[in-house]
Parts: structure tokens; sequence; C-alpha cells
């Protein structure tokens, strides 16, 4: 597998979790920060997994733009 398609499976598969981190529910939600609908919006708890997710992404960008 080249490397830039592992950059696109591992981006992928980081997406995907960090979604599933921020739609479920726990008692770690915390408090609203942003509404988006009455029921939904962004919690203090999403933080963390947008902060990986950007993390993993910044990398990724670094890796697919190193010369081979």
């Amino acid at each position: 597998m080249t490397r830039r398609v592992t950059v696109l499976v591992v981006m992928a598969a980081t997406t995907f979790l960090t979604l599933l981190a921020i739609a479920g529910h726990s008692p770690l939600t915390g408090h609203r920060i942003l509404s988006v609908t009455t029921n939904h919006g962004l919690n203090s708890g999403d933080l963390l997994p947008l902060a990986a997710w950007a993390g993993v992404a910044a990398c990724c960008v670094l890796l697919w733009r190193e010369p081979r």
C-alpha cells in the first residue's frame, strides 16, 4: 500500500471515530458551547475529539506533502 493510500485510510478512520465520539451521549458531555438546533450542538466534551482529529489531520497533511 502506498503512503498516500495509507494517509487516506488513516484520515477516513479518524474522521469516522471522531464523528462517533461527537455524536455520542455520555455523562462527560459537558455544557453546550454552540447550539445548532434546540437539541443539538457543540459541547465542551466534543473539544478533545476535535483537537485529536485536527492533530491527526495535520500529520496526514505533512505525510502527504513529504517527498518520496
